[in-house]
């Protein structure tokens, strides 16, 4: 496993016709000669979007050649190399990738990529006119059923549940004349910002919750700014629930580890999904944890100290203020992540403050399921798992029978 080094946030050109790449990201579609993209020094690696989206960094001045699979970048331990073409679909605001075609799990053959995972944020009124325009370009990725339906009806379908339109099994262009095989989503900003604000899905906000890749499109500055901020805030949301989680499952004498942690970080998204033990590995969580602990470490390390929570080196009982740890080999080791103690308020009172940085929705919903029950949200963790165990099983129920429809059932269970 290759050593890390950690890319300082960029703020992205914004211009017609390029793409804006959130800050610590590399470019889903680099050197697209009608998208050109964001370009890196050469010898630093792009990781998933950093810890604060919103906040301002210098901007990069350096240009470079896209990345190939010989840049250090393709060699680095979890980034696969992304080099596609989204030049050739109708005009998108963002594209986010993500999942085990995007960055690396353990339980995967390491010569044989996964189907890549992408989603398309496009404008909430030109949903039905993104997909007629798809539709004449890529016809192909459309099942038989749906096309014959039009544009209208697939955006209807699109709108039921988390608000997502998938086309799986699709063979996506490079910039360098290849092809990946990928499945990529289509969803409305409207739709995208309301899950990561609410969680009302949690599906594309718990993805969002791990490493990912984010590009912006355009020239719409705000609507970039709104998105940062929002996908920031969904971030420390889920960092406060994780915190929360692992409170109540370990008694206060017993230390919290960095393992368990960011296990019940990468775990949020996934208790209630019905295609856990089917379509999905049972132990996906923790191979994402023991793969991808550097990103993960990279985006959640920084939040934890504006929460006010420390890591601590077990063996040693020192803090480790500033050193960037989370960037030895030695993070792919279950071991080492567990040598390393959280160290947080774990009263009534931090666990109240810990509450309050959930989605003020979800803190409506859990306050009004709380009444009769004798206690405040923040001391049931009962009524929190299942209230979030049933967020995440109903959207993954509805986009799982979308999947049938529109995809077919050995394409939609994927």
């Amino acid at each position: 496993m290759h050593g890390s080094v950690c890319l300082r946030a960029t703020r992205a050109v914004r211009s017609a016709g390029r793409p804006c790449t959130l800050a610590g990201s590399t470019s889903l579609g680099a050197g697209s000669s009608s998208r050109a993209g964001v370009t890196l020094k050469p010898g630093v690696r792009p990781l998933s979007f950093g810890r604060s989206l919103s906040s301002s960094a210098a901007a990069s001045s350096s240009a470079s050649s896209p990345l190939s699979s010989s840049s250090s970048a393709a060699s680095s331990s979890s980034l696969w190399p992304l080099n596609l073409d989204l030049g050739r679909f109708p005009p998108i605001q963002c594209s986010i990738g993500y999942g085990s075609g995007v960055f690396r799990q353990l339980g995967y053959c390491e010569a044989k990529r996964p189907m890549v995972d992408l989603i398309f944020v496009v404008r909430s009124s030109d949903v039905a006119d993104w997909h007629a325009e798809n539709l004449k370009l890529h016809k192909d990725h459309y099942s038989g059923f749906m096309r014959s339906l039009g544009p209208g009806a697939i955006a209807q379908v699109q709108s039921w549940g988390p608000g997502l339109y998938y086309n799986p099994n699709v063979q996506l262009a490079t910039n360098y004349g290849g092809f990946l095989e990928a499945k990529y989503g289509v969803i409305s900003e409207d739709a995208l910002l309301q899950d990561l604000r609410s969680w009302d899905s949690m599906y594309v906000a718990g993805r969002m919750h791990k490493p990912c890749i984010v590009d912006f499109y355009g020239s719409d500055a705000s609507l970039h700014d709104t998105i940062r901020a929002a996908a920031d805030a969904n971030r420390q949301s889920a960092l406060a629930a994780a915190l929360l989680e692992c409170m109540w499952k370990f008694p206060e004498e017993r230390p919290v580890d960095l393992f368990s942690l960011l296990s019940a970080l990468a775990q949020l998204s996934y208790g209630g999904d019905v295609r856990v033990g089917i379509a999905e590995n049972q132990n996906k969580v923790s191979n994402i944890v023991r793969a991808q602990a550097a990103e993960l470490c990279e985006i959640y390390v920084p939040i934890a100290s504006e929460l006010g929570v420390a890591i601590d080196r077990s063996a040693t009982g020192s803090v480790l203020d500033s050193l960037p740890f989370w960037l030895s080999e030695l993070w792919q080791h279950r071991s080492a992540l567990e040598e390393r103690t959280v160290l947080f308020d774990r009263g009534a009172a931090g666990r109240e403050l810990l509450f309050r940085r959930l989605p003020e929705a979800l803190q409506g919903r859990l306050e009004a399921a709380c009444k009769g029950r004798g206690k405040p949200p923040w001391e049931d963790p009962e009524l929190f798992q299942s209230t979030l165990g049933v967020i995440v099983r109903r959207s993954s129920l509805v986009q799982s029978t979308k999947g049938v429809l529109t995809a077919g059932p050995a394409r939609g269970a994927r």
